[in-house]
């Protein structure tokens, strides 16, 4: 058994991000299905843009209006998980979920930089 904890686990490249982004690629095909609706890829352009927000907002303070603006923004795009989870267990655990949904966002997004960077990258016989 792996010494990480289930929570860390699903941080690692999984066997199906990587995998998934090379048969898009290569087939051309981006449906909106699964984890690739327009609603999930919309909240990962606005996870990363919160993150560049907010960096940046210490230096261009107004910014943080374009950051409460995406924090509103990725709220009403995952609307419907949330109440879901509000529903079945509450506002203290949804509070709590929202921030590691964020995360996975954010990781889905670098897994798919990453699995599109490999897979050009191998076109050109930079990598196998």
């Amino acid at each position: 058994m792996s010494p990480i904890t289930p929570t860390a686990y699903f941080l690692l490249p999984s066997e199906r991000a990587l995998p998934w982004t090379e048969l898009i690629l290569r087939h051309r095909h981006f449906d909106a299905d699964l984890n690739l609706s327009h609603s999930n890829r919309l909240s990962v352009v606005f996870v990363f843009a919160l993150i560049g927000s907010l960096v940046a907002s210490k230096s261009i303070p107004w910014l943080l209006i374009v950051t409460a603006a995406l924090v509103l923004g990725l709220l009403v795009l995952n609307m419907d998980v949330y109440r879901f989870f509000y529903n079945k267990r509450g506002f203290l655990f949804t509070s709590r979920v929202i921030p590691w949904h964020w995360l996975y966002f954010l990781y889905g997004g670098i897994a798919f930089a990453y699995g599109t960077l490999s897979y050009y990258l191998g076109r050109l016989g930079l990598v196998d």
